[in-house]
């Protein structure tokens, strides 16, 4: 059951364990995390409207991945991105705000979330860090206005 109280966060991943790990510490940051299979990237935005934001974690983004991220954005859902180290082509899509490297420090990420929230939209220029790892996400596109 979803609790309405807590901001909603969609979470996507292809690590079930990883998952459930990040559900718990969600719940424990005051959020409200709906686990999904990847939600269609012709979905309506009203599918999308109870998410105040995306959580994306999949090893091997298949280029399906990359058009469902871009269609998160252009609904105005901000997306963050858990990546490994070697997943440099989910770090390089210019659509995610703000990238977490596993082991995953999910007070920065929480922290990142709220800051995200606070505004209740999408930042209009660079990419929110809050903790975030500075040396993937957003280097070839931090600079540039969104």
């Amino acid at each position: 059951m979803i609790d309405r109280a807590r901001p909603s966060i969609l979470v996507m991943s292809d690590d079930s364990v990883f998952s459930l790990d990040l559900e718990l510490s969600l719940r424990a940051g005051r959020f409200q995390p709906v686990l999904k299979s990847p939600v269609s990237r012709e979905a309506a935005p009203g599918v999308l409207a109870p998410f105040v934001a995306a959580i994306v974690d999949f090893a091997s983004p298949k280029p399906r991945v990359h058009e469902l991220i871009d269609h998160l954005a252009i609904h105005e859902l901000p997306v963050i991105a858990v990546t490994t180290s070697d997943s440099r082509p989910l770090r390089s899509n210019p659509a995610i705000l703000a990238c977490f490297e596993k082991p995953l420090d999910v007070e920065a990420m929480t922290g990142t979330v709220s800051a995200l929230l606070r505004g209740r939209r999408r930042p209009k220029h660079g990419i929110v860090t809050g903790g975030a790892d500075r040396s993937g996400c957003g280097e070839d596109h931090a600079a540039r206005p969104r």
